[in-house]
């Protein structure tokens, strides 16, 4: 590993540090190539927009999310080559690629990953965070 490919990977994991950002790329992901719009990935994550502002900044400008303006409105687009970067940096660190279990990574439409996640984030109700949206 040499210092010149670190700092990407240093943003690009500090852009994925905050459990709402992982919840805006599940959203996105499953988005498709098309994009999701940022009224959608706000009331799928529920976050004001102000905040999802901010976490939508983060992730463009460490280059994992993508912003298309459309008419009246930003489509936000996962990068794949981005992922598919941070994916093989962690698995060339010493350890992990002979300990991480060997599984594939659907995308698209019906992603257990995101099943799964809505599923968790049923079970855990709302961390005691204040919502702007009544429940």
């Amino acid at each position: 590993m040499t210092d010149i490919t670190m700092p990407p990977f240093t943003n690009m994991l500090a852009a994925l540090s905050q459990s709402a950002r992982l919840k805006i790329v599940q959203v996105v992901v499953k988005g498709g190539e098309d994009g999701v719009p940022a009224g959608e990935i706000a009331r799928a994550v529920r976050c004001p927009p102000s905040t999802l502002s901010f976490h939508l900044k983060a992730l463009t400008d460490c280059g994992l999310l993508g912003a298309s303006p459309r008419g009246r409105y930003i489509r936000y687009s996962a990068k794949a080559a981005a992922f598919v970067a941070l994916a093989e940096f962690i698995g060339s660190l010493p350890g992990v690629a002979s300990a991480a279990p060997r599984t594939r990574i659907k995308t698209g439409k019906g992603q257990g990953l995101v099943r799964r996640a809505k599923k968790a984030r049923r079970s855990a109700g709302t961390n005691g965070q204040l919502s702007i949206f009544g429940d």
